[in-house]
């Protein structure tokens, strides 16, 4: 049984044109989350909006994680895949911190 795992490079570059179109407005929206969770909360509900502002902080780290710099390819006949993004383009500049940075922001979104 021959199975051919070629991707075909065009459907690679539109989802990573495509990952960081997404991951641009999402950027946008996340900082003026912030902006309004800092400027315009009420003074009765300060320790809601440190819970608030760490929650949005966390997702847009795993955002950044995802969108950018790992930017996951799935195969979809086959349950696998694999990355384009700068940690797999550029290994020997991140080094360890694919590993690192990915399991922080999980468990730092996680526990809160």
């Amino acid at each position: 049984m021959n199975i051919n795992f070629t991707i075909n490079p065009t459907y690679e570059s539109a989802m990573y044109a495509y990952s960081h179109f997404i991951s641009a407005i999402s950027l946008v929206v996340a900082v003026s989350t912030l902006y309004l969770i800092y400027f315009k909360t009420n003074r009765n509900s300060q320790r809601y909006k440190i819970l608030l502002m760490n929650v949005v902080m966390c997702t847009t780290l795993m955002d950044i994680h995802l969108g950018v710099l790992f930017i996951p390819l799935p195969l979809i006949p086959f349950p696998g895949g694999y990355c384009i993004g700068w940690q797999i383009a550029f290994p020997s500049r991140f080094g360890r911190f694919q590993d690192c940075s990915a399991t922080l922001t999980c468990r730092c979104t996680l526990e809160w």
